[in-house]
């Protein structure tokens, strides 16, 4: 979770992600990348499922994750 006055720039890998606060740079979640109202991700993101809360905010190039065909690594 990156909470409301967290801002984490970089590569960032994980399962699951929960975004209150702004991540910038490469995002790859397997599972599910949840972007809350007050959340910000602007890169390069490869998700399996997203969830997005209005006011939330996805920027960059955005990729799907499908579960039978895994998307090239960072």
């Amino acid at each position: 979770t990156i909470e409301k006055s967290g801002n984490v720039k970089g590569k960032i890998t994980a399962k699951t992600i929960c975004v209150r606060g702004t991540a910038e740079g490469e995002v790859n979640v397997s599972a599910v990348l949840s972007i809350q109202s007050e959340g910000h991700v602007n890169g390069k993101v490869f998700y399996g499922e997203i969830e997005i809360d209005e006011g939330g905010k996805l920027s960059g190039e955005v990729n799907h994750r499908d579960k039978d065909n895994k998307q090239e690594e960072f």
